[in-house]
């Protein structure tokens, strides 16, 4: 099966309605259940861990996908050419897009230790991602993968040591250090 990430569901109903983005009550009919069907599908297809949103932005992408569900059932049931609810006059397609838009197309497995010593929640974030693709790719056998990655996180935790320590070289020790290497 192939991975699904919040992206290629944003950029899919960019390509299709490419005034999503900009037009909060954009309409939909029942020519678009074809559509409509495959942002359903494609988000059904999500994995859980990458819908990173608040309790109201869900509410409201859930409230997306149900609405666009109940328009196709309606069309295909009934007839007619009556567009889906709408949520505080915006379209389902944009709520479902706006909500997708703000979620990362990766995060670390909640197994990965969280970095809490690190202050720059998204340095953090970034290293610990780093450290769970290494981790991944040691599981897969992918050992030049793992190398890359594991070192990534390493230098990134030096540097960040350094910086936040305030670690700094006077003009001897660097004068010193100069002579030793030449």
């Amino acid at each position: 099966m192939t991975k699904v990430v919040p992206s290629q569901i944003v950029s899919f109903i960019d390509r299709i309605y490419p005034t999503a983005k900009s037009n909060p009550n954009m309409s939909v009919y029942s020519a678009d259940s074809p559509v409509l069907g495959a942002i359903i599908d494609l988000a059904d297809d999500l994995p859980i861990e990458l819908l990173t949103m608040s309790g109201d932005e869900y509410a409201s992408y859930v409230f997306g996908l149900e609405a666009m569900q109940a328009a196709i059932d309606r069309w295909n049931h009934r007839g007619g050419d009556d567009p889906p609810r709408t949520h505080e006059g915006k379209s389902p397609v944009y709520l479902v897009r706006e909500a997708l838009s703000k979620c990362p197309d990766q995060t670390p497995s909640p197994q990965t230790t969280a970095l809490s010593f690190i202050s720059d929640r998204q340095l953090a974030d970034s290293i610990r991602l780093d450290i769970d693709s290494a981790t991944n790719a040691l599981h897969r056998n992918d050992f030049k993968a793992a190398t890359v990655l594991s070192g990534s996180a390493m230098e990134a935790l030096l540097l960040w040591n350094i910086l936040d320590v305030g670690i700094t070289s006077n003009s001897e020790d660097a004068q010193k250090h100069q002579s030793i290497a030449r």
